[in-house]
């Protein structure tokens, strides 16, 4: 209609190189993407979030756009985008980020293509498929996957706000807006799950304390002639020289 865009041809896109694509025939519609290597706790966490996490009342980015379906094919990744009216939003659940798909009809987010991201995780970009002006096809890449990648298509009626809205994606996932606090929140997701007291840093603290002690039981016992011989005496100090007793104060140390 007048306020959409028409859905892109089919597009081939080489899985490995360059990131150029082939116009193929048209389709309307095709199934829903449900393919992938491997399913990270990442994105478990982010399709949770919906159930324990609470969303920001408004998102840092959202415009229009449709998913695309990506099927691999040999050395080819084939692409076709959905019918379905969407939109693209960036928001923060419980202060971590979000990249969500959300179907304007239904207005529920997609819980497929919600991913957390943090800092450096993915880029949004175009992909070039000789058609650019009529395709405006857009890929969600994640850096240390790379056969984690996900295709959308603009159905904004023009393209006029296109490049300022994959600049304001890329400026919330990784720039000083929304990157850094989605950092933040990591470190201190992080150190919630990891406090000060862990338990490797309570046994050290008890390994010092019980050093401690021990030097205070060597005073006091010196001081009040409470051992024999005296452990701060020649004597004493004799016994601690054996080398038996070297070997057990060094395993203790270590």
């Amino acid at each position: 209609n007048s306020t959409h865009s028409t859905p892109p041809a089919r597009s081939v896109v080489q899985i490995e190189g360059s990131s150029a694509v082939k116009s193929r025939s048209r389709l309307s519609a095709c199934l829903q993407s449900s393919r992938m290597n491997s399913v990270n706790m990442a994105n478990l966490l982010a399709g949770a979030g919906g159930q324990f996490g609470s969303a920001s009342s408004e998102p840092l980015v959202r415009f229009k756009a449709g998913k695309c379906e990506s099927e691999p094919r040999g050395a080819s990744l084939w692409v076709t985008p959905t019918a379905r009216k969407g939109e693209v939003q960036l928001v923060k659940v419980d202060d971590l980020l979000h990249f969500q798909w959300r179907d304007r009809t239904t207005m529920a987010v997609d819980p497929g293509c919600d991913h957390m991201i943090f800092p450096g995780d993915a880029k949004f970009e175009k992909v070039e498929t000789g058609r650019d002006a009529e395709d405006r096809v857009y890929v969600l890449q994640f850096s240390q996957q790379r056969g984690r990648r996900f295709f959308f298509w603009m159905q904004a009626k023009d393209d006029a706000d296109d490049a300022s809205n994959v600049a304001k994606v890329n400026t919330a996932m990784n720039g000083d807006d929304g990157g850094v606090a989605a950092g933040a929140a990591f470190s201190a997701a992080a150190a919630a799950a990891n406090p000060p007291y862990a338990p490797v840093t309570v046994t050290a603290h008890a390994y010092l304390g019980s050093l401690v002690i021990m030097f205070l039981a060597v005073v006091i016992s010196t001081a009040f002639r409470i051992e024999s011989p005296i452990p701060l005496s020649p004597a004493g100090l004799a016994a601690v020289a054996d080398w038996r007793a070297v070997v057990v104060i060094l395993y203790s140390a270590i």
